[in-house]
């Protein structure tokens, strides 16, 4: 895999997601909202982490080999067409929804698809990827195959994605994980 690797948004998924991708000795950037960088618990806990926050696309690598579109579902072709011309054609842009279809971001990147791990994510609690379903599929081959091995080498179980199968695993999960903690709430 060639160049930098990029991560878009730095909540839950990306936090570990970059932690991950860091142990493996990627070299990772992560971009961030500005009011994320003025917080003096966000910018140092990026610092310990070794992640260098970046606020503006314009500064970012134009050889990065991947970039990871960790943002809420409605702001991924958003996030996606805040890039440079010359990154939408040489990286490949991947979203992680449980609900998007793999093409999401077809039409506005040239390379593009999802890896979307089936997992509830803190970062309170120390997360092991181990066995973690992470549905993977893009338009191309070469990159597909680095991202099974990614997924492979954090140890996680990665799966030819299937949408429907995804997308009710999805479901599924949300029902439960939000279930269980409605139900502890009521039990308080």
């Amino acid at each position: 895999m060639k160049g930098q690797v990029i991560l878009v948004g730095f909540g839950n998924v990306g936090f570990h997601l970059s932690l991950a991708l860091r142990a493996l000795g990627l070299d990772v950037a992560v971009l961030i909202r500005p009011s994320v960088i003025d917080s003096p618990t966000e910018r140092s806990e990026m610092e310990k982490l070794g992640i260098h926050p970046v606020v503006d696309s314009s500064t970012l690598p134009e050889d990065a080999g991947l970039v990871f579109l960790m943002v809420k579902d409605d702001q991924i072709l958003q996030a996606a067409g805040g890039f440079s011309d010359s990154l939408k054609k040489n990286a490949c842009f991947l979203h992680s929804s449980g609900i998007k279809p793999w093409n999401h971001l077809e039409g506005i990147c040239e390379n593009y698809g999802i890896f979307y791990p089936l997992n509830s994510f803190s970062r309170e609690l120390e997360f092991k990827w181990e066995d973690v379903p992470v549905f993977i599929k893009t338009n191309d081959k070469e990159t597909e195959a680095s991202l099974f091995k990614i997924a492979g080498k954090i140890g996680a179980k990665a799966v030819a994605d299937d949408a429907r199968t995804r997308e009710y695993l999805h479901l599924a999960a949300v029902f439960l994980n939000n279930f269980t903690n409605h139900m502890l709430s009521k039990a308080d």
